[in-house]
Order: structure tokens, then sequence, then C-alpha cells
């Protein structure tokens, strides 16, 4: 009967398939992937961060982005298996605030469109952001 050859004890497994990345690779890949299933949604994406980028939604009539957004949040959690939050505003500024709050409020089931009735002609931005959290 031939001798078994141990692993050293602390030997990881071998796995064909298992790509090990450092957790700042994995960040820095995880977000070009949704960075790029966001360009499908706008012709114009603003990446601001890591894990924060603007989208123009000019192209979209004001009454279909909140659907547009659940649209866009649904692609990335298909294609990259992550949740992001979505803010859509006409400035930064409010696309910030609603982000935060969209956050914050699970009702909202991470879209919020902050659109005033003064604002039937503006042109409007969506703010994406994700974060790696524990899951508790």
């Amino acid at each position: 009967m031939a001798a078994r050859h141990a692993l050293p004890p602390r030997a990881p497994p071998v796995r064909p398939h298992l790509k090990i990345l450092p957790v700042k690779a994995l960040y820095a890949d995880v977000s070009n992937r949704v960075m790029h299933a966001l360009s499908d949604f706008s012709p114009l994406v603003e990446v601001y961060s890591i894990d924060e980028a603007w989208l123009n939604l000019t192209h979209v009539e004001q009454e279909r982005l909140r659907d547009y957004g659940h649209m866009i949040r649904a692609a990335v959690m298909q294609r990259v298996g992550i949740p992001v939050s979505i803010g859509i505003a006409s400035t930064k500024t409010l696309n910030k605030i609603a982000t935060e709050i969209v956050k914050k409020y699970p009702e909202y089931q991470g879209v919020l469109v902050l659109a005033f009735a003064s604002e039937q002609e503006s042109h409007y931005e969506c703010q994406v952001i994700w974060q790696a959290t524990r899951a508790s």
C-alpha cells in the first residue's frame, strides 16, 4: 500500500477554480464590474470614487425615473451580486441626500427620487453607491 502524503497543516486546500485576491484588489474588481454594469444605463457615467458613481439620466422621462432606478439596481444585483443604493435628483447634492436616506430606510427598496413640481424640465442625475458591509 502506498504511503499518503498529507499537506502541511497551514497549506490552503487546492481548488483549481478559486482565485484569492487581496481585499483591495477584490474591492477594485467589484467596483469595475459595477461601473461596467452602470454604463449600460447612461451614456455618461462619472466615477466619483471606488464605490460611488454619477449617471446622467436626461434620456429618462421624469415619471419613469423610479422604475429606471430599480432596473439599474436589479441589473447590478444580477450581474455583480451586490446591492446598491440609488438616489435620483436634479443636483449632485440632492443625489447624496437621497442616497443617504435610501440606506437608512428599507421601505424605499434602494431607490429614492427627489423630484419637485417646479422641476418639470430639469435634467436628472443618479448617484449609485455600493458598499461592502458585514451581513448581520
